[in-house]
Protein backbone atom coordinates (compact mmCIF):
# COMPACT_ATOMS: atom_id res chain seq x y z
CA UNK A 1 0.00 0.00 0.00
CA UNK A 2 1.59 3.40 -0.95
CA UNK A 3 1.46 6.42 1.42
CA UNK A 4 -1.18 8.09 -0.17
CA UNK A 5 -3.06 4.91 -0.16
CA UNK A 6 -2.91 4.47 3.43
CA UNK A 7 -3.91 8.56 3.89
CA UNK A 8 -6.81 8.01 1.85
CA UNK A 9 -7.89 4.94 3.79
CA UNK A 10 -7.28 6.68 7.41
CA UNK A 11 -9.55 9.71 6.78
CA UNK A 12 -11.93 7.56 5.02
CA UNK A 13 -11.97 4.59 7.12
CA UNK A 14 -9.42 3.85 9.79
CA UNK A 15 -10.05 6.78 11.67
CA UNK A 16 -13.23 8.23 10.64
CA UNK A 17 -14.62 7.40 13.77
CA UNK A 18 -12.57 8.69 16.16
CA UNK A 19 -11.90 12.06 14.29
CA UNK A 20 -15.59 12.73 13.89
CA UNK A 21 -15.78 12.13 17.84
CA UNK A 22 -12.74 14.56 18.88
CA UNK A 23 -14.00 17.30 16.40
CA UNK A 24 -17.26 16.89 18.13
CA UNK A 25 -15.32 17.26 21.51
CA UNK A 26 -13.73 20.35 20.43
CA UNK A 27 -16.48 21.79 19.20
CA UNK A 28 -18.29 21.21 22.80
CA UNK A 29 -15.22 22.10 24.86
CA UNK A 30 -15.33 25.75 23.03
CA UNK A 31 -19.08 26.36 23.03
CA UNK A 32 -20.05 28.18 26.36
CA UNK A 33 -23.21 27.54 27.98
CA UNK A 34 -23.67 24.35 26.31
CA UNK A 35 -25.80 22.01 28.53
CA UNK A 36 -23.02 18.24 28.68
CA UNK A 37 -25.30 15.38 27.84
CA UNK A 38 -23.89 12.63 29.95
CA UNK A 39 -25.12 9.73 27.76
CA UNK A 40 -22.50 11.18 25.29
CA UNK A 41 -18.44 9.52 26.12
CA UNK A 42 -15.95 11.34 26.61
CA UNK A 43 -12.59 12.38 25.02
CA UNK A 44 -10.97 9.37 27.48
CA UNK A 45 -12.72 7.06 25.12
CA UNK A 46 -10.34 7.68 22.23
CA UNK A 47 -7.28 5.69 21.42
CA UNK A 48 -4.85 8.73 21.91
CA UNK A 49 -1.31 7.16 20.46
CA UNK A 50 -3.42 5.18 17.46
CA UNK A 51 -4.52 8.59 16.51
CA UNK A 52 -1.77 10.16 17.39
CA UNK A 53 -0.01 7.75 15.10
CA UNK A 54 -2.29 8.74 12.49
CA UNK A 55 -1.74 12.12 12.63
CA UNK A 56 1.83 12.32 12.34
CA UNK A 57 1.13 9.68 9.05
CA UNK A 58 -0.86 12.02 7.49
CA UNK A 59 0.94 15.49 8.53
CA UNK A 60 3.45 13.72 5.90
CA UNK A 61 0.80 14.89 2.65
CA UNK A 62 0.65 17.83 0.77
CA UNK A 63 -3.06 17.13 0.51
CA UNK A 64 -5.22 20.30 2.68
CA UNK A 65 -7.49 17.68 3.89
CA UNK A 66 -5.03 15.53 5.47
CA UNK A 67 -3.18 18.19 7.00
CA UNK A 68 -6.50 19.49 8.22
CA UNK A 69 -6.99 16.47 9.97
CA UNK A 70 -3.70 15.87 11.61
CA UNK A 71 -4.18 19.63 12.93
CA UNK A 72 -7.39 18.43 13.95
CA UNK A 73 -5.84 15.42 16.57
CA UNK A 74 -2.79 17.42 17.35
CA UNK A 75 -5.13 19.87 18.66
CA UNK A 76 -7.34 17.90 20.43
CA UNK A 77 -4.43 16.19 22.17
CA UNK A 78 -3.51 19.04 23.42
CA UNK A 79 -6.89 20.48 24.66
CA UNK A 80 -8.77 17.85 25.36
CA UNK A 81 -6.61 15.54 27.27
CA UNK A 82 -4.92 15.72 30.65
CA UNK A 83 -1.89 13.18 30.40
CA UNK A 84 1.07 15.48 29.47
CA UNK A 85 2.58 12.95 27.32
CA UNK A 86 -0.30 13.21 25.03
CA UNK A 87 -0.21 17.08 24.65
CA UNK A 88 3.50 16.59 24.17
CA UNK A 89 2.64 14.46 21.29
CA UNK A 90 0.18 17.17 20.05
CA UNK A 91 2.69 19.50 20.43
CA UNK A 92 5.02 17.54 18.23
CA UNK A 93 2.34 16.86 15.43
CA UNK A 94 2.37 20.52 15.31
CA UNK A 95 5.43 20.50 14.84
CA UNK A 96 5.31 18.35 12.16
CA UNK A 97 2.94 20.53 10.49
CA UNK A 98 5.34 23.48 10.83
CA UNK A 99 2.76 24.87 12.72
CA UNK A 100 5.30 26.59 15.25
CA UNK A 101 3.05 29.52 16.12
CA UNK A 102 0.51 27.37 17.60
CA UNK A 103 3.46 25.45 19.67
CA UNK A 104 4.21 28.43 21.22
CA UNK A 105 0.50 29.64 21.97
CA UNK A 106 -0.27 26.29 23.33
CA UNK A 107 3.12 27.05 25.64
CA UNK A 108 2.22 30.76 26.08
CA UNK A 109 -1.51 29.54 27.33
CA UNK A 110 -0.48 27.16 29.82
CA UNK A 111 -1.42 23.78 27.69
CA UNK A 112 1.68 22.65 27.09
CA UNK A 113 4.38 22.49 29.54
CA UNK A 114 7.61 24.52 28.78
CA UNK A 115 10.63 22.60 27.89
CA UNK A 116 9.17 20.46 25.53
CA UNK A 117 12.86 19.97 23.96
CA UNK A 118 13.95 18.66 27.06
CA UNK A 119 11.34 15.63 27.19
CA UNK A 120 11.55 14.58 24.01
CA UNK A 121 14.25 11.70 23.01
CA UNK A 122 17.25 12.53 21.33
CA UNK A 123 15.80 11.46 17.78
CA UNK A 124 12.52 13.54 17.92
CA UNK A 125 14.71 16.29 18.83
CA UNK A 126 17.09 16.25 16.17
CA UNK A 127 14.43 15.87 14.44
CA UNK A 128 12.53 18.50 15.62
CA UNK A 129 15.61 20.87 15.15
CA UNK A 130 16.51 19.65 11.09
CA UNK A 131 12.25 20.75 10.81
CA UNK A 132 13.00 24.27 12.35
CA UNK A 133 16.34 24.90 10.30
CA UNK A 134 14.44 23.77 7.11
CA UNK A 135 11.37 25.66 7.81
CA UNK A 136 13.53 28.75 8.90
CA UNK A 137 13.63 31.80 6.17
CA UNK A 138 16.70 34.48 7.00
CA UNK A 139 15.01 37.85 7.27
CA UNK A 140 18.42 40.07 5.69
CA UNK A 141 17.56 43.54 7.21
CA UNK A 142 17.29 42.03 10.90
CA UNK A 143 19.65 38.64 10.48
CA UNK A 144 16.72 37.28 12.52
CA UNK A 145 15.45 34.04 11.30
CA UNK A 146 12.05 33.12 11.20
CA UNK A 147 10.46 29.54 11.19
CA UNK A 148 7.48 29.72 8.64
CA UNK A 149 5.45 26.95 7.51
CA UNK A 150 5.30 25.45 3.71
CA UNK A 151 3.28 27.98 2.30
CA UNK A 152 5.69 30.81 3.60
CA UNK A 153 8.89 29.18 2.80
CA UNK A 154 7.43 28.91 -0.91
CA UNK A 155 6.60 32.61 -0.98
CA UNK A 156 10.01 33.74 0.61
CA UNK A 157 11.81 32.26 -2.28
CA UNK A 158 9.72 32.77 -5.16
CA UNK A 159 8.97 36.40 -4.45
CA UNK A 160 13.21 36.63 -4.69
CA UNK A 161 12.92 36.77 -8.33
CA UNK A 162 12.22 39.83 -10.82
CA UNK A 163 8.85 38.52 -12.03
CA UNK A 164 5.42 38.37 -11.03
CA UNK A 165 4.24 36.36 -8.54
CA UNK A 166 0.93 35.22 -7.27
CA UNK A 167 0.28 33.62 -3.60
CA UNK A 168 -3.46 31.84 -2.76
CA UNK A 169 -3.69 30.04 0.47
CA UNK A 170 -5.76 28.76 2.88
CA UNK A 171 -7.15 31.58 5.65
CA UNK A 172 -4.82 31.68 8.80
CA UNK A 173 -1.89 30.79 6.47
CA UNK A 174 0.31 33.76 7.57
CA UNK A 175 -0.10 35.25 3.93
CA UNK A 176 -0.82 39.13 5.34
CA UNK A 177 2.05 38.55 8.06
CA UNK A 178 4.69 37.38 5.80
CA UNK A 179 4.24 39.88 2.60
CA UNK A 180 4.47 42.73 5.44
CA UNK A 181 7.68 41.42 6.64
CA UNK A 182 8.86 40.21 3.02
CA UNK A 183 8.37 44.63 1.95
CA UNK A 184 9.96 45.70 5.00
CA UNK A 185 12.56 43.44 4.56
CA UNK A 186 13.05 44.30 0.85
CA UNK A 187 12.53 48.17 1.76
CA UNK A 188 15.30 48.25 4.22
CA UNK A 189 17.70 46.51 2.79
CA UNK A 190 17.36 48.30 -0.47
CA UNK A 191 16.57 45.17 -2.77
CA UNK A 192 13.19 46.89 -4.06
CA UNK A 193 13.24 50.57 -4.96
CA UNK A 194 10.15 52.49 -6.27
CA UNK A 195 11.20 53.76 -10.07
CA UNK A 196 10.09 57.53 -10.66
CA UNK A 197 7.68 58.75 -12.59
CA UNK A 198 8.46 59.32 -16.06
Amino acid sequence: MSLANLQSWLLQEGIREDLDAVTRFTVRNELDNLAFDLSTSTASVIDWPRLLLAGSILARSDQRGDQEAALRIATAAISLTDDQGLKDAGAVLLGKLSNFRAMALATDRGLVESGLEGRLGVALRLEAQRREMDRSILVQSSGAWLQVNDFQQRFWINAAGDRWLSASAPTASGKTFLVLQWLIDQVITGETRVPSPP
